[in-house]
């Protein structure tokens, strides 16, 4: 089987073009946007999120500059998680903020403050993850069609499973449960690190087998892999 890498949560995103007059005073956003594509992020996406955000009111340098975090996240750049759930975490707390927020990340504002409080402890949360059983986002593909693996992947590992909690560890600080999952998956006889959250994901050749530790499954989160397929499939067992 032969399938391309996505997260479902991308399902049904609005894919109007951005609006050509969109500006942000004091922000260079051509550098912003190519800054975007540099870190895996989806550029058009995140000129598209950030004209729906300014649309919705985004006008104050805070709301616009929290926006473009916003926006950068929506698009799928893990490097700033930190910072987008910061600010999600301020927007939330009135309605012009959620209602930013969630022309942002093309969620409905009503949602905005479950959501951030159900990424503290859940990276791979969404409003329609039920929807598709608790899987959450492909990666890796067929490289012959622009994917990263030449063999199908297999033994797939957690290394960090949802809310930064290490498989078969204790509990990590607060402050560093907005971490994305993490895990180790082989193709032949390359180790690669998978990085992933509700948005994006990063795929990091290692080259060294994950300790034995790593290798054990927490009960709520896998990486499941096929003998007849390149994709790696994300997902999340929710709590009864």
């Amino acid at each position: 089987m032969i399938g391309r890498p996505r997260h479902l949560a991308d399902d049904g995103l609005s894919e109007t073009g951005a609006d050509p007059r969109l500006r942000v005073d004091g922000l260079d956003l051509e550098a912003v946007t190519t800054n975007v594509s540099r870190l895996g992020g989806d550029a058009q996406r995140f000129a598209r999120r950030l004209a729906s955000a300014q649309a919705a009111g985004a006008e104050g340098s805070d709301l616009l500059r929290g926006a473009v975090a916003l926006a950068a996240w929506r698009s799928g750049v893990l490097a700033l998680r930190d910072e987008a759930l910061g600010r999600l975490r301020e927007f939330a707390r009135h309605g012009e903020g959620r209602g930013v927020a969630g022309a942002a990340l093309e969620l409905d504002p009503d949602d905005i403050e479950e959501f951030a409080a159900r990424q503290v402890d859940d990276c791979f949360w969404w409003p329609g993850r039920q929807r598709w059983n608790g899987y959450v986002c492909a990666v890796g593909g067929f490289a012959g069609l622009g994917g990263a693996w030449i063999e199908p992947p297999r033994d797939g590992r957690v290394l960090r499973a949802v809310g930064g909690r290490p498989s078969g560890g204790p509990p990590v600080a607060a402050s560093t449960t907005s971490d994305p999952a993490a895990f180790a998956v082989r193709t032949g006889d390359t180790w690669w690190r998978v990085d992933a959250d509700v948005w994006g994901s990063r795929l990091t050749k290692t080259g060294d087998t994950p300790a034995p530790s790593a290798a054990v499954h927490t009960s709520r989160v896998s990486l499941v892999t096929r003998v007849d397929s390149y994709l790696a499939w994300v997902h999340v067992r929710d709590v009864a």
